[in-house]
């Protein structure tokens, strides 16, 4: 039988790609994100080229209740997860005090909140079994602070040390959690982000969605619990550990570049 994955944020961008490998790979797939409509089209798409089963789930991860009513309908449709991909997230690019406080207190349930409780509600029906794996998808922001951008690079930061130390508690269990940190993506990110502007994405070659979603199969497929698999990404973990943090935060705030007036 073929195995199961659930990845969240699956209508867009990079977790849209990763739905299209893992079903290349033969994995039944249970897509989660607010656009139904959008998540219809993956769907169809995917089953008229793949000999897999599609779930969608329509659900705003940000809403109270929101991961028990996944877990709810996955569990009525008498379904087990084998891999679980936390990849729904976003960021906005604005000085804090610039920024609405609605859109960073929902990076905040996104990005923490909700791959906390998909986390701890899938990682318990994995336990009962012994079986499975949870990949968190962070960012190469995650080693450091990130002016302009402060709230999405500390929310990336916790998935980090949130997935580490659970990778340690769980060391003796066949149920392993691992986290990927992607450099800057093209996808629909720096849209949703306002990082049009932004020098990352203007002077860093930037990777695609489906290069992504190629390193979050193959972390699945690797025994090590933190994948920096870009050579950037690597030089950004490597040369954060040996500089001083107020070099790392200058740094940042240079790559990210000062953002335009939205008013």
């Amino acid at each position: 039988m073929n195995k199961t994955v659930l990845i969240t944020g699956a209508s867009k961008g990079i977790g849209k790609q990763t739905a299209f490998i893992f079903a290349e790979n033969n994995f039944n797939l249970i897509l989660v994100a607010r656009n139904k409509e959008l998540l219809e089209e993956v769907k169809n798409t995917i089953k008229a080229e793949y000999q897999v089963e599609v779930l969608i789930i329509s659900k705003d991860l940000t809403q109270k209740n929101a991961a028990k009513e996944i877990l709810k309908q996955v569990i009525n449709k008498k379904l087990r997860v084998d891999i679980l991909i936390n990849n729904a997230g976003f960021g906005d690019f604005s000085a804090y005090l610039d920024s609405k406080w609605d859109k960073q207190e929902r990076i905040v349930e996104l990005n923490i909140k909700a791959l906390m409780e998909l986390s701890y509600l899938f990682g318990k029906e994995m336990k009962k079994i012994n079986e499975g794996q949870i990949i968190n998808v962070a960012s190469a922001a995650a080693v450091s602070p990130g002016p302009y951008m402060a709230v999405y690079y500390a929310s990336k930061a916790f998935v980090l040390s949130f997935t580490e130390a659970l990778a340690e508690e769980w060391k003796d269990s066949d149920v392993k959690i691992k986290v990927i940190c992607p450099k800057a993506t093209k996808s629909n990110f720096e849209e949703a982000a306002q990082m049009q502007d932004s020098e990352m994405f203007i002077k860093l070659r930037a990777s695609t969605a489906t290069e992504v979603a190629k390193a979050i199969y193959k972390l699945s497929n690797l025994k090590k619990t933190v994948y920096f698999y870009s050579l950037f990404s690597k030089s950004i973990n490597v040369a954060n550990r040996l500089t001083p943090r107020i070099v790392s935060r200058k740094v940042a705030g240079i790559i990210n570049g000062v953002p335009t007036d939205k008013t």
